[in-house]
């Protein structure tokens, strides 16, 4: 096993390694890989809320800072460009 200072690092810098309290009622690292069909809705909202994981995009934004990331250089407006630099912190140059 690990020492407790190597877990603690590893938690802070890598997350991972993190203990996690048995009082939780659902752990959001367990298949985040997959969550949108893999998770309960109870799941979703809880780990969304408490943690900010598992959150489903809400129809009402302006943009889905998601769609076209990967040349979001030159496929997003100056308008996306702005916006989801300042909201998701993604696309900023």
């Amino acid at each position: 096993g690990w020492s407790q200072p190597k877990k603690a690092w590893c938690c802070t810098h890598e997350h991972k390694g993190c203990e996690v309290p048995a009082s939780l009622p659902f752990d959001c690292a367990a298949g985040y890989f997959n969550w949108k069909i893999g998770w309960s809705q109870p799941k979703k909202t809880w780990c969304c809320a408490h943690e900010h994981r598992g959150c489903e995009v809400s129809a009402s934004l302006p943009y889905d800072c998601n769609a076209g990331y990967v040349n979001w250089k030159l496929g997003w407006s100056e308008s996306k460009k702005t916006w989801c630099c300042h909201h998701e912190h993604k696309g900023c140059a």
